[in-house]
């Protein structure tokens, strides 16, 4: 226990506590006699035994003076952390709206475009006058370019300063034959002449330098109509006019074939070419560059394929030799056929040879329905093969056949 003495001073002026002892346990009670009623300063000392704290207030009253001590214990506590999760039920909402718009008279234009395809061929042969470009003699369209020096000159038009292509043809039939550069393929002003016998100084059977348009819509390209002999051989040479040159497309069709030229809004066309026969003993031969040509199924019918309903609807068969191996196409697609068309090709033999591809409706016709037909068989270089236009359920029409080789 330490001693102590409680007392109140006034400047040098000492009042002692009375009745506070150092040794009492306990809260104790004491009084002082003041010698003035101002500026006194009380000392308060408070020693703390080892049990649990306690908080005391000490009012002290003086004459008109009231001083009240307040002691506050604040507790702080580590910070709590809440987390809420609500979880509700999916909900699902529908909306239906009914909206009802009342418009205008609407008039409306319709523009049916026709696409049309030509198989053009490029052949061997530098095209000069001692190694002319071969065509078959079916025929057929055939592309090229002319470049280099003029070597050639024809009677007509105005032909010795442009340079010149040749071909040499041998039809396998007398007549009337077609020769041309009319339309889109050809880029330029052709003179174009015909020889018999030989290339350089053959009579000329025929000469033309204006009389169909070319690719610019004018009256630029060329076309003859020469009588043929079976078995002679003709140079045929696509020339230019006063040093012209450039790309062209040439058609050739033998006597016996007939050509139907279909030319659309934009300026393109289409040649479809007409050949003889079209049953099983007498096929029509198509050239193995291919080509478009048409056709008219009448009569009974005498084959049938495996596909779509063909045993009562005539049929045109076609005979074809491809010089290459790959894919082909083969299809009655377009505005040229007009009924509903079922396509069958058969390899080796027209009657009894093995079906290598069937189809019935692959294509739109000229309704605008898919009603043609297309086969795009693995055809092999060298083998023959029956391609035969047959009809849906006794349906026959007018066709536009193309065979586009590998």
């Amino acid at each position: 226990m330490v001693p102590y003495l409680l007392d109140a001073r006034n400047g040098s002026t000492a009042s002692t506590i009375e009745d506070i002892l150092s040794s009492a346990a306990g809260p104790q009670q004491g009084s002082l006699t003041l010698g003035a009623l101002t500026n006194w300063n009380m000392v308060l000392a408070t020693f703390m035994p080892a049990t649990p704290p306690t908080t005391s207030t000490t009012t002290t009253t003086r004459p008109s003076i009231t001083t009240t001590t307040t002691t506050t214990t604040t507790t702080t506590r580590p910070p709590t952390t809440t987390t809420t999760t609500t979880t509700r039920p999916p909900t699902t909402t529908t909306t239906t709206t009914t909206t009802t718009t009342t418009n205008p008279p609407t008039t409306t234009t319709s523009t049916t475009t026709t696409a049309s395809s030509t198989t053009t061929t490029t052949l061997a042969g530098s095209g000069a006058c001692n190694n002319p470009t071969v065509i078959p003699a079916q025929g057929g369209t055939f592309g090229g370019t002319t470049s280099g020096a003029s070597s050639q000159a024809g009677s007509c038009g105005n032909s010795g300063t442009s340079p010149e292509l040749v071909f040499q043809w041998t039809p396998a039939v007398s007549g009337t034959a077609t020769i041309e550069t009319c339309g889109a393929g050809t880029s330029f002003d052709t003179v174009l002449y015909l020889r018999s016998g030989s290339c350089v100084s053959g009579a000329e059977a025929g000469c033309n330098d204006d009389a169909c348009v070319n690719s610019t819509g004018l009256l630029r390209a060329s076309r003859l109509t020469p009588t043929v002999t079976a078995g002679q051989t003709y140079f045929i040479v696509v020339d230019g006019y006063a040093g012209v040159q450039g790309s062209f497309s040439l058609r050739v069709t033998p006597p016996g074939a007939s050509t139907t030229t279909t030319t659309t809004l934009s300026g393109s066309s289409t040649t479809t070419t007409t050949l003889a026969g079209g049953a099983c003993s007498t096929p029509t031969q198509i050239p193995a560059q291919g080509g478009t040509f048409g056709g008219t199924t009448s009569g009974t019918s005498t084959q049938a394929g495996t596909c779509g309903n063909s045993g009562s609807s005539p049929e045109r068969v076609f005979q074809w030799t491809p010089s290459v191996s790959g894919t082909a196409t083969i299809a009655t697609c377009g505005a040229g056929t007009n009924f509903d068309t079922v396509l069958y090709l058969r390899s080796g033999a027209c009657t009894s040879g093995s079906e290598a591809g069937c189809n019935d409706d692959a294509c739109t016709n000229s309704t605008g329905l898919f009603r043609a037909s297309r086969l795009t068989p693995t055809v092999t270089a060298g083998q023959t093969y029956f391609i035969i236009v047959d009809g849906y359920g006794g349906a026959h029409g007018t066709f536009s056949l193309t065979v586009t080789p590998p």
